[in-house]
């Protein structure tokens, strides 16, 4: 038999119910907060090699550098020095930051 590798003991669901049940609650009870226009008045407005807000949106490229080099580590060696049942939280973990760069580009773009 394949182990379910979601199989959460009690000590976890109560984990995630405490940290999604809020959430949750967050988004159905409250009004989004109002920004003022000048929030989107970015520090750097200049444009350089045709893009706008060229260093607000190039400085995300770090994130990406960072996110990818971790997603390398994670997923081509197996003898990193790290808990091998947090391998998949370390994958996650890296592709949310090469994923921020992407989102976080667009935005500033």
């Amino acid at each position: 038999m394949i182990p379910n590798r979601f199989d959460l003991d009690g000590r976890t669901r109560w984990l995630v119910a405490i940290t999604v049940v809020p959430i949750v609650t967050t988004f159905i009870f409250v009004d989004p907060i109002p920004q003022p226009v000048s929030y989107h008045d970015f520090a750097d407005t200049r444009a350089l090699l045709g893009v706008a807000n060229f260093w607000n949106v190039i400085s995300n490229a770090l994130f990406l550098v960072f996110g990818l080099l971790g997603l390398r580590q994670v997923l081509a060696r197996r003898d990193l020095a790290i808990i091998p049942r947090l391998k998949t939280a370390y994958g996650v973990l890296f592709a949310g930051i090469a994923i921020t760069a992407l989102g976080s580009g667009w935005f500033h773009l």
